[in-house]
Order: structure tokens, then sequence, then C-alpha cells
């Protein structure tokens, strides 16, 4: 039976809202939804990006240089003294001088050095045929004692809470060091042999080194030569456990010379050693032998294994 109009607006909305229905309470299909697929393993495992199939390797590498020392630093004092406080300053005075007046005489002029210059005054020596690269001089001390009973009693306070005798002598003295760098040591064994024959004159201490362009070229191949060193190692422990060598590749390295932090360390023989000279030109001279100056260092790298 045909609907009368009345009723057909009513047909049409009841017949819209059946088809809407439908639509959204059917559920997706399996192959619609990623989220139901089951994982893939196989593409898992062939990954190798992924983490785990990431090896590393930690390894430690050394080495370790010597060089002959270029340079040699020598500290020198000049002490006087006495009961006469201006004999011992007039004293001194003089013997200071003439001890800077020798040294002047085979060094360079002394140059004023540019402010942030990169260039080292020292090295390459510029004045070849003056056998001392610098030189200077340390604080000048004066000071007193009070003698009394046989014990000396400072000018700065009593000995054991004693009182000092004001009838005592005083001693005075003046003293400073001066410290001399040379680039040959021939010539620093005649120097140092002519300065201690002179009077209030004493030989403190020698140190022998590397000039810091060299310092830091030794630097340089050091490193390089541990972390050769490093990789070699982990190579050999590597080789058992493949038919060919495998590539590695270094990500981490640590500096482990001096514990954390450490630098390159140097080794160098701190007083001089004298005995007969060898010298035919003049056998009182004073013999002073430099031992090897050693540069060494110890790093840690840590290495990935590429497949």
């Amino acid at each position: 039976m045909p609907l009368s109009s009345t009723y057909k607006p009513l047909f049409w909305l009841i017949l819209a809202t059946a088809v809407i229905f439908t639509f959204t309470s059917t559920p997706p299909s399996s192959s619609s939804s990623p989220a139901s697929a089951p994982p893939n393993f196989a593409a898992m495992a062939t990954n190798t990006a992924a983490p785990y199939t990431t090896t590393f390797l930690h390894v430690s590498g050394e080495n370790r240089v010597e060089r002959t020392a270029e340079l040699a630093d020598v500290t020198l004092k000049t002490k006087v003294e006495g009961y006469d406080q201006a004999e011992v300053l007039r004293a001194f005075k003089a013997a200071s001088g003439d001890l800077l007046d020798s040294i002047a005489s085979i060094a360079p002029e002394k140059t004023a050095l540019a402010a942030g210059s990169a260039v080292d005054a020292e090295w390459p020596v510029k004045h070849q045929d003056k056998p001392v690269v610098r030189y200077s001089t340390g604080r000048l001390s004066t000071y007193s004692w009070a003698e009394s009973s046989g014990k000396a009693i400072s000018s700065k306070g009593s000995l054991f809470g004693s009182t000092p005798d004001p009838n005592a002598k005083r001693r005075h003295f003046a003293e400073q060091v001066v410290t001399v760098t040379f680039h040959d040591f021939a010539s620093l064994e005649v120097f140092v042999t002519k300065a201690l024959a002179k009077k209030h004159v004493e030989f403190v201490n020698i140190s022998w080194r590397l000039s810091r362009v060299t310092r830091k070229a030794l630097q340089s191949t050091v490193y390089a030569a541990a972390v050769l060193d490093a990789k070699e190692r982990a190579l050999d422990i590597l080789a058992p456990l493949s038919d060919a060598p495998p590539r590695l590749k270094a990500v981490e390295v640590h500096d482990s010379s001096a514990g954390v932090g450490g630098n390159v360390q140097a080794y160098a023989t701190r007083e001089a050693m004298f005995g007969a000279s060898s010298s035919k030109v003049d056998d009182s001279r004073i013999s002073f032998v430099p031992e090897p100056i050693g540069h060494s260092v110890t790093l840690q790298v840590k290495w990935v294994v590429l497949e």
C-alpha cells in the first residue's frame, strides 16, 4: 500500500538512521588493523641498527719516546755573611755583579717579549754564537742572627723562648739566586767550573729539559702511537673470533696517564752528575751528563666493531 504524503518524511528519516547505525557499528576487518598484526620477528632480527647488535671493546694503549735534553737550567746562588752589615752588603754587591757580568758576556741582549706572542722565545735558538738562551735573578734575601752562648738566635724572635743577649754579635746574611738557561752544554761545563771558583758563589741545581716546541711535537707523536697500540691490541683480542680482521672505529679516548685528566708525563734528571771530565781540552772542568728525557702516555680507547 503506497505511503501517504503524511508518512513519507518519517519513513525516510527512519531508513537513514538505520543505515548510519549499521555503518558505525561494523567492526574493522583484521587486514586493515595494524594493531592486530603479529610482530615480524624475522625483520627485527635482520635489523643491524638495533642497539643489541653493536659490539664495543675497551682496550688500553701505551707509548713512550725519549729525546736528548735540549736545554739546561742552571741555578747558582750568591751568598755573603759576616758581622759587619755594611761590609756584607758591599761584598754581596761586588760578588753578585761579577757573576751577572760573566753571564751577560755569554748571553744575548735582553729584549722585551711581545704581549700575547705565540713564538717561543727559547727555541729555535736565535743566537747560536751565545751559549746562553736567557737568564734571570731571584729575590734578594737579607737576614741576621744574634749569637749567644754558642746558639744562633734570629732577629725575628728568640730561640726556645730565651731572651737574646743584647751584647751578642749579630751575624748578617745576604743571598740571591740566579737561573741561567744553556743550549750549549760544553759551554755550560766551562761556565759552572769558573763560577764556582769565584768567592761567595754556590751551585744549587741543574734541570735538563726539552724546548716547548719539541715537547708539543712529542706529545702529538706519543698520543698517535698510543691509539695505534690500542687498535693493535683490540685486533689481537678479536682475531680468534673472526676469519677476517674486523673494521674498528674509535668512539671514545681517555687519558689515564696520571689519573683523571692526566697529562703526558715528563721524566728528567734533576741533579747534576759530577765526575772526572773526559774532555781533552780541560781535564779540570766539571762534567755534567744529561740523561734522556722521556714522554709517556696511557690511553683508554673504546672501539666499536663495524660489521
